[in-house]
C-alpha cells in the first residue's frame, strides 16, 4: 500500500507546515560590527510575577473515562502498515495505518515511556486536509510539532482527515466525515495503540490546528462528546470567510493600479488615508472590504488566499449554485448584466497556442529576481513543483500580450486539442510568462502531462469575475461583516439561496463540557481576525457569563496567517523584509497548549482573553498590556522621540528608544533585537536581559549613511518561565518606525 503525498496537497503541506505552529524565526547572527553606533544595555522599570509552573509537570486529573471502543461504522477496521523506531527530530515510535474501506490514513509519533504523561495531542493540517505527513515532512517547522507533545507529556496524532490529496471521493459525499468523523475515529484508535504501549489510555486529549486546521478543530470540539477535553484552533476563519473572499478578489482587481498608494499609506508613517485618490468604484470596492474584517494596514497585493481558495472550490460551487455563473451575465440584478463595463476591461475570454512547456525541475531551479513579473499567488507557486516527477509537465507559456497575462489569474485554461484534449485546470499564478495552474474537474494531478509545443488551449475569466461579485447575492445578517449590504437588516442586492462554502465552514458555537482557546491573528489577510467577534458573540449567546470558564479569545499582533517563512517566500527581497514587519506565532500556540492543559487537568484558569475594540471591521487592541490581556508582550518604539515617521539628513545619528511590557502572569522579557534598515539581518541585541523582568526600556542609536526610505524595528521576545535558552514558548512582538534620509 502507497501513501505517498499527492501533488495536489502538496501545496497544503506547504501552507501548513510553513505556516502554523512552528518556529519559523528567520536565522541571523548578532553582528555588532555592522552596526554604526552601539546601542545601550537594558533599563529595568518593574519586577516581574513569578513565572508559571509548566504545564508538563503539574498532576494530571484524574476523572475516570469509559474505555474508548471504535464506534463510527463508516470506517473498517483499523490496520498498521508501518511500525518502527525513529532517532529524527528526536526519539519516537513512529505508525503509519488506516482503515479498511476507506481513504483515510493515518501517522502517530509517541515518544518512549518516560517522557509520556499521559496525555494525547491531535494536529489538523489546513487547507483542506489530505495528508498524513505534514508531521514527518522535510520541514523542521513540521517537526517542531513533536517536540511540543513530547515536552508536554504526549504523543502526537495526524491524519488525512478522511481523503486522500484533492480526492474527495473517499468521503463518499458525506463532508462530516472531513469535518471531524475521520479525526475522531483515528483519535479513538491512537487511545487503543497507546494503552498497549503505555498501559493505559491517555487520561486527556487536545485537538489543534490552523486555517483549514482550525475549521476542523472547532468542528471537532463541536460535534464530538467522547474524544477531545479542549482545542487551541488557531487562524480560523470567520464562518462567511468563503464569502469574503469573493470581496477581496474584486477589490483587489479593481485597485490593482493603485495598489502601491495605498499600500504606502496604511503602512507605518504613510497618510493613514488609504482612499485619497480612488474613484468612487474603487473606494466602495476597498470599503467593503474593510467593513467585512480586511485587517487595517495589511498589504492588499497578496491574492494568495482568495485565489487557492477559488481554485480548490470553483467547481464544486458551480454544482452548488449551476446558474449563477450565467445569471451573472443575462440576468436584470446582476452586475454583468446590469452594468458590464464595470468588467468589460477585465474580461478574458480567447484562444492561444502553447510555446513552451516547462518541467517541475525547472520551475524548481528559476531564479525570482526583484525584476520578475507575478501576476496571481506569488513566487510560492513555484514550491508547489517539490515532490513531482523532475521531468514532469508542471507549467506553460502561451502566445498572448502582457495585459492578457495579467488579466489571467483565476481563469480557466481548457485544453482543446492533443493528448490531453477537454481537460480543465485554473490558472493560478504567472511568474514571467510562466503559467502555473491548479487541477479542476477531473484534471487530478495532471497539470500538464501530456501536453505539447502549439496545443491550442481557451482561456476564459468570466466565471472568476462572477465570483468577484458572488458576495452581493450571498448576504447573511445574522453573521457580522456583512453591514455594507444592508439596509434595516435587509440585503441591497438582489439574493440567491445560500450556498454553504464547500470549504465546510459551519460552526455550532457550542461546547459543553471542553475548553477552548482561538488564537487569532490582527494581520491575517487569509482568515481575518474579524473571526474573533464573530464567534466569540455567538459563543457567550450560548454560554452567557460562564464563557470565562470555558472560552479564550487571544489576539496576536503583527502576525499573519502563514507565518514569516511563508511570507518570505511570497515576498520580494526589497525592504523592508517580512521578518521586519511579521513576527513568528508558533510560541503561542505552544503556549496556548500548555495552558490548555493547564486549564483542564489543574483548573488553572489561562490569561483572560484579549481586550478589543471592533467596529465597522476593524479590530483595534487596547493599548497597555494590563488592559489588552492574553499572553503577548507590547512594545511601542520611538526614533529622535518621533513616534510614527522621522525625517533626517545622512549622516545623522538617530536615537531609538522602546518600552515592551508582558501582561500579568503571561512570563517575562527575555530578549530584544533590533534591525535599523528592514533588511531582517537583526544585527544587534540588547544585553542585561536576565528573564527577571516583565517591564522593560530598551535604546539603541544608529547612523544612516544612505539616502532611503528606512522602516528599522525593535522585536521583543517574552517566555512564561522567564527561560533566556527557551526552544519553544517563546512570545513575540515588535514595534515599527518610518525613518526617512535626505542628502
Amino acid at each position: 500500500m502507497s501513501h505517498k503525498i499527492r501533488f495536489w496537497h502538496k501545496p497544503a503541506i506547504l501552507l501548513l507546515a510553513l505556516t502554523l505552529v512552528i518556529p519559523l524565526i528567520v536565522a541571523c547572527d548578532d553582528d555588532e560590527e555592522a552596526v554604526t553606533n552601539t546601542p545601550d544595555i537594558t533599563t529595568p522599570t518593574q519586577t516581574s510575577p513569578s513565572a508559571t509552573t509548566p504545564a508538563a509537570t503539574t498532576p494530571a486529573s484524574t476523572v475516570q473515562k469509559p474505555p474508548t471502543v471504535l464506534q463510527d461504522k463508516f470506517f473498517g477496521a483499523p490496520y498498521i502498515d508501518v511500525d518502527e523506531w525513529r532517532n529524527s527530530p528526536v526519539r519516537h515510535r513512529y505508525v503509519h495505518g488506516g482503515f479498511k474501506d476507506t481513504d483515510t490514513r493515518f501517522s502517530f509519533y509517541l515518544p518512549p515511556p518516560e517522557q509520556y504523561n499521559g496525555r494525547m495531542f491531535q494536529f489538523l493540517e489546513g487547507s483542506q486536509g489530505g495528508s498524513e505527513d505534514t508531521v514527518s515532512s522535510a520541514f523542521s517547522a513540521s517537526q517542531k510539532l513533536i517536540e511540543t507533545a513530547f515536552s508536554l507529556g504526549g504523543y502526537l496524532i495526524e491524519s488525512n482527515q478522511g481523503h486522500l490529496g484533492s480526492d474527495m471521493s473517499g468521503l463518499k459525499g458525506d463532508m462530516t466525515i472531513l469535518a471531524y468523523r475521520a479525526s475522531a475515529e483515528t483519535a479513538r484508535y491512537s487511545k487503543l495503540v497507546a494503552a498497549e504501549m503505555y498501559g493505559a489510555e491517555p487520561h486527556n486529549s487536545y485537538v489543534y490546528g490552523g486555517s483549514g486546521g482550525g475549521v476542523r478543530s472547532l468542528n471537532c470540539i463541536e460535534n464530538v462528546a467522547d474524544v477531545w477535553d479542549g482545542a487551541v484552533p488557531f487562524v480560523a476563519p470567520h464562518a462567511s470567510q468563503g464569502h469574503f473572499l469573493s470581496i477581496q478578489a474584486n477589490a483587489e482587481r479593481l485597485l490593482e493600479p493603485k495598489l502601491a498608494q495605498i499600500n504606502d499609506a496604511i503602512e507605518v508613517g504613510g497618510s493613514g488615508d488609504p482612499f485619497e485618490g480612488l474613484t468612487t468604484e474603487e473606494a466602495e470596492a476597498l470599503a467593503a472590504l474593510y467593513t467585512a474584517g480586511y485587517p487595517r494596514g495589511v498589504p492588499l497585493d497578496y491574492p494568495y488566499g482568495q485565489l487557492i481558495s477559488w481554485s480548490y472550490y470553483a467547481e464544486l460551487l458551480k454544482t452548488a449554485d449551476p446558474t449563477y455563473w450565467t445569471d451573472f451575465w443575462t440576468v436584470p440584478g446582476y452586475v454583468g448584466h446590469d452594468n458590464p463595463e464595470a468588467v468589460a476591461d477585465s474580461i478574458v475570454n480567447q484562444t492561444a497556442r502553447v510555446t513552451q512547456v516547462l518541467t517541475a525541475k525547472e520551475i524548481m531551479a528559476y531564479k525570482v529576481t526583484e525584476n520578475t513579473v507575478i501576476s496571481g499567488g506569488g513566487t510560492i507557486a513555484l514550491l508547489m513543483a517539490m515532490g513531482q516527477p523532475s521531468d514532469g509537465a508542471f507549467a506553460v507559456k502561451l502566445d498572448v500580450d502582457d495585459a492578457t497575462l495579467k488579466k489571467m489569474p483565476g481563469a480557466r485554461l481548457t485544453i482543446r486539442n492533443g493528448k490531453a484534449a477537454g481537460r480543465e485546470l485554473i490558472v493560478f499564478c504567472i511568474v514571467d510568462g510562466m503559467i502555473l495552474c491548479l487541477a479542476s474537474t477531473e484534471a487530478g494531478n495532471q497539470q500538464f502531462t501530456g501536453v505539447q509545443v502549439g496545443d491550442e488551449v481557451q482561456i476564459d475569466n468570466r466565471d472568476y469575475l462572477a465570483h468577484c461579485y458572488w458576495h452581493r447575492y450571498q448576504v447573511q445578517p445574522q453573521l457580522s461583516g456583512w453591514e455594507r449590504f444592508l439596509v434595516d437588516d435587509n440585503p441591497i442586492y438582489t439574493q440567491r439561496p445560500i450556498c454553504p462554502h464547500p470549504a465546510g465552514l459551519y460552526y455550532d458555537y457550542k461546547f459543553p463540557g471542553k475548553k477552548m482557546i482561538l488564537v487569532l491573528n490582527t494581520f491575517d489577510r487569509d482568515c481575518w481576525p474579524s473571526t474573533g467577534p464573530a464567534y466569540q458573540e455567538m459563543v457567550l449567546k450560548n454560554l452567557g457569563q460562564s464563557i470565562n470558564d470555558t472560552f479564550r479569545l487571544w489576539y496576536t499582533d503583527h502576525a499573519d496567517h502563514s507565518g514569516v517563512m511563508m511570507a518570505t517566500m511570497t515576498s520580494s527581497s526589497k525592504p523592508p523584509v517580512p521578518s521586519t514587519r511579521l513576527i513568528d506565532y508558533s510560541g503561542n500556540i505552544q503556549q496556548a497548549l500548555a495552558d490548555l492543559v493547564d486549564w483542564v487537568e489543574n483548573g488553572k484558569a489561562p490569561a483572560p482573553s484579549t481586550n478589543y475594540d471592533y467596529k465597522d471591521g476593524k479590530i483595534t487592541l487596547a493599548d497597555t498590556a494590563a488592559e489588552r490581556g492574553g499572553i503577548q508582550p507590547v512594545v511601542t518604539v520611538t526614533a529622535n522621540s518621533a513616534s510614527d515617521r522621522l525625517e533626517v539628513k545622512v549622516g545623522t545619528t538617530v536615537n531609538f528608544s522602546a518600552e515592551a511590557e508582558v501582561p500579568p502572569g503571561a512570563g517575562t522579557l527575555i530578549k530584544a533585537d533590533w534591525d535599523f534598515e528592514g533588511t531582517g539581518v537583526y544585527p544587534f541585541t540588547n544585553t542585561g536581559i536576565d528573564g527577571s523582568l516583565s517591564k522593560m526600556q530598551f535604546s539603541a542609536s544608529y547612523t544612516y549613511t544612505k539616502a532611503g526610505t528606512y522602516f528599522p524595528v525593535v522585536r521583543v521576545t517574552s517566555n512564561r518561565s522567564g527561560d533566556v535558552n527557551a526552544k519553544l514558548g517563546l512570545v513575540d512582538n515588535m514595534a515599527r518606525i518610518r525613518v526617512i534620509v535626505t542628502q
